[in-house]
């Protein structure tokens, strides 16, 4: 059962529909509005008709339309004869989907097949590249049908729509005229829009009604220009030429780049370029940067970066301290260094010499180019101008700095005795003064560099104990507690002493006072008791008397001798020796 109705339907479809005599020809598929159609087929009647009209409507649907045969076509037909019928017939306005005629003779009623109307067209829509910059032009053209692939007369509308979704604007859109399914090859100008992916659609219609959108999908508008740009070469001297060349994908930009925040530009109005500029003699050495940019007049833009390295040149060594003057055990800052024709520090080593003013080496070594060596002076260093003697692979330079001269002690109390040393670097003759509870006692102070000198303060206390002390020299006090003992002998505390370091220093002077001391007291013991006043005045004038006495008589006797009584030389030692003893008892004895 199932395969016969099968088999049934299959029949039906495939033949032409005929009923009461009147069998259609098949008009199955797509149409536009307002297409031609075929409405054909064959009449055979079971009987005569004679003056019958032939109508012809369309049914969509809801849509039923009046007879379409305008010529009322009048069919005479004999019994078992046979008439053929074409008309042809515009689709109408307004009528659109799943369609059917119905054709009529008298009461005989014959309905077609289905077909569809709709105002679907079909083609495309062409773009001459899809990547645009801005100021390039977009040229487009058409091939646009029918369904039944004639070619579309109408209109059509080209949107060019920006697809950022928070835009969503169309930045432009313009009328055609499409004459067989073409436009004529339109040019769109892309300048002054923003860049992006924009939409390119195509909406056609005609004066039937059928429409469609063609799409050619995204193009894509940039501001960004394409450019090779190439330097001469990577390293350079100052004051050298730098060359720069390349292309750019436009032939009207300008050509600008930055170097050390000097702006150097130029106009081009070809793809190749080639640009130089004179490097300055003093520019800085190692790495620059230079930022190019190429803009025309669209806006379109293109920018790089590149490094280009500067190959220093040493112009001078400058060597300096940290002050003019120094004292003892000050640090001397030296910096040496090289410059560059930048006045940036050259890479170098620089031996560094110091000389004293006797010609003696304190330092004699190599350094680094930019550092700075600490020099520490000695703590009794002689004081005078000392050359600082520089030397570089190029240059030399010799300075000089000042050690000043230093007076300066230290006091303290050590081994009961108050010590005091020369901490500066020139010899000091001069006095301290020592203050012991408010008395100030003076001290002579004779030292050179690094010598000591001890003072004994034992005979200016009154007792045993701790005393502060107060050392003045030269306007400068130091303050120390020190701890007294008086262990003098008897002696010693009566003529009191000057002790050095190293021992009693002062004891030829100790020796001689009592020496002093015995004679005074022997010359008042023998001179300056009772008459001795007048007893020494007559012993002076009879030993005076003596002596005259004495020379008259050698006067005497010298001018007699007629011969020679005796010679000096027989007077022996003894005898003369016993003359003056008597002289001198005769003499007491007045």
């Amino acid at each position: 059962m199932k395969k016969w109705l099968i088999t049934l339907l299959v029949l039906f479809f495939a033949f032409p529909v005929v009923s009461a005599g009147i069998t259609l020809d098949d008009i199955s598929g797509r149409y536009n509005i307002g297409d031609d159609i075929k409405v054909g087929g064959y009449i055979q009647p079971n009987q005569d008709i004679i003056m019958e009209y032939l109508s012809i409507r369309l049914n969509c649907g809801n849509l039923f339309s009046s007879d379409l045969n305008p010529d009322f076509d009048s069919v005479d037909i004999e019994r078992g004869g046979s008439y053929r019928f074409d008309k042809s017939l515009i689709l109408p306005r307004d009528y659109k989907g799943t369609c059917s005629f119905e054709v009529s003779l008298g009461n005989e009623v014959q309905t077609s097949n289905t077909f569809e109307i709709n105002e679907d067209l079909r083609g495309d829509i062409f773009a001459n590249r899809k990547l645009f910059k801005l100021g390039e032009k977009l040229e487009i053209t058409t091939d646009i049908m029918y369904l039944d692939n004639e070619k579309f007369n109408g209109r059509g509308t080209i949107y060019l729509i920006l697809t950022d979704v928070s835009a969503n604007n169309t930045y432009f859109n313009k009328t055609l005229k499409v004459s067989d399914g073409e436009v004529t090859p339109y040019i769109i100008s892309l300048k002054d829009i923003p860049t992006g992916a924009y939409t390119l659609n195509f909406d056609v219609s005609d004066r039937n009604k059928n429409k469609d959108v063609f799409s050619l999908g995204n193009i894509i508008v940039t501001d960004k220009l394409s450019a090779n740009i190439i330097l001469s070469k990577q390293e350079y001297l100052p004051g050298e030429n730098l060359e720069i060349s390349g292309d750019v994908d436009s032939k009207d930009y300008i050509f600008s780049f930055n170097l050390d925040d000097v702006k150097y530009e130029e106009r081009f109005e070809d793809t190749g370029f080639y640009y130089y500029i004179k490097l300055k003699d003093d520019i800085k050495s190692g790495s620059h940067a230079l930022k190019f940019n190429i803009n025309d007049e669209y806006g379109n833009h293109y920018e790089e970066e590149m490094d280009m390295v500067i190959i220093g040149v040493p112009r001078y060594l400058d060597v300096n301290v940290n002050e003019e003057g120094y004292l003892p055990e000050d640090t001397v800052e030296i910096f040496a260094a090289v410059y560059d024709q930048g006045g940036d520090i050259y890479e170098d080593t620089i031996n560094l010499n110091v000389v004293s003013p006797k010609k003696i080496d304190l330092l004699d070594m190599g350094v680094s180019s930019g550092t700075v060596y600490g020099l520490g002076l000695e703590k009794h260093i002689a004081p005078g101008s000392y050359k600082i003697l520089a030397k570089s692979t190029d240059f030399n330079e010799e300075i000089y700095f000042i050690v000043n001269e230093l007076e300066k002690i230290n006091a303290y109390y050590e081994d009961n005795r108050l010590k005091v040393s020369n901490e500066g670097n020139v010899p000091i003759n001069d006095e301290i003064t020592v203050n012991i509870e408010g008395s100030g006692y003076n001290f002579d102070i004779k030292l050179n560099p690094s010598e000591i000198e001890s003072y004994d303060l034992r005979e200016y206390i009154k007792k045993n104990g701790n005393y502060d002390l107060v050392v003045d020299f030269k306007g400068e006090s130091s303050e120390l507690s020190a701890s007294i003992v008086d262990d003098r002998g008897a002696f010693e505390k009566f003529t009191g002493s000057v002790v050095g370091e190293g021992g009693v220093v002062g004891s030829w002077f100790i020796y001689l006072i009592i020496v002093l001391l015995i004679i005074i007291v022997l010359y008042l013991l023998l001179f300056r008791g009772p008459n001795n006043n007048r007893k020494a005045y007559e012993r002076k004038m009879d030993y005076k008397e003596g002596q005259e006495k004495l020379k008259r008589r050698r006067a005497e006797a010298e001018s007699k001798k007629p011969r020679k009584l005796f010679n000096a030389k027989d007077v022996n030692e003894k005898d003369a020796k016993q003359f003056r003893d008597d002289m001198v008892k005769k003499m007491k004895e007045r």
